[in-house]
Order: C-alpha cells, then sequence, then structure tokens
C-alpha cells in the first residue's frame, strides 16, 4: 500500500533541545523528488518540477532542499538558465552550502560560461575557507 502525503503529520519534529525539523509530510516529498530525480528520465525530472511548484512555501524551513532539486530537475532538462537562476537564488548568501555551490558551477559550466565559472570557483573556495 502507498502512502498518500496528506496523511502524514504537518507538524514540525523536535529534537531534544527544542529545535523544530522536518515534518512527517515534508520528509515524504524530499524522499519522493530524490526518487525520481535518481531514476533520471526527463518525465521523472519535470514531475520534481511540478511537484515543487504545487508544493510552493507549504514547507519554508526546507524551502531551500526542494529549490534545489528543481534547479538539479530543470539541468537534467536542459533548461539551464532556470536551473542557473535557482541555483544563483540558493547560493546568494554567504552561507550556501558547498554541495550547491558545486552544483550551481556544474550549471555555469555546462551553461558555457567559462569566465562565470572562474569568479564562481573563487567564491566556492572561499567558502570552503570559512
Amino acid at each position: 500500500m502507498k502512502i498518500a502525503p496528506a496523511c502524514l503529520s504537518t507538524e514540525p519534529m523536535t529534537d531534544d533541545s527544542g529545535r523544530k525539523a522536518w515534518c512527517d509530510q515534508s520528509l515524504w516529498y524530499n524522499y519522493r523528488l530524490n526518487e525520481l530525480l535518481k531514476e533520471g528520465g526527463t518525465k521523472e525530472a519535470q514531475e520534481v518540477i511540478k511537484i515543487v511548484h504545487e508544493i510552493g512555501d507549504r514547507f519554508p524551513r526546507q524551502s531551500k532542499f526542494f529549490l534545489r532539486l528543481a534547479a538539479v530537475a530543470n539541468h537534467k532538462l536542459g533548461n539551464l538558465s532556470e536551473a542557473k537562476r535557482l541555483h544563483a537564488s540558493l547560493c546568494s548568501t554567504n552561507k550556501a552550502d558547498w554541495w550547491m555551490l558545486h552544483e550551481y558551477g556544474e550549471v555555469i559550466i555546462d551553461a558555457g560560461r567559462n569566465d562565470e565559472a572562474h569568479s564562481h570557483l573563487l567564491l566556492f573556495k572561499k567558502q570552503l575557507a570559512i
């Protein structure tokens, strides 16, 4: 039997320190979207983008993870400008995760923007040094 995400809790779990984390429903979507991307086909990548748009801002604490999955799906589809736009927004802070910076760099290189890739590499190195 498959689990319907609507049946899962939307109440964030809390750890021992009281910090709120993912809820059951957001975890379900995260696992589902990652599974679709792992399958790697065009249809699955399109489904990832559709689902990310459907869930919108429902999970604000995890929005960067869902937007990142939409960026990866767009990259797989060859929608480099959209993938670049999404990655740029995710990496625009000084606290961007190294793996998001790496994926953003791959998009820039695939777009043939070697000049931009070089400046991005400098940012990536700066982030790793922090």
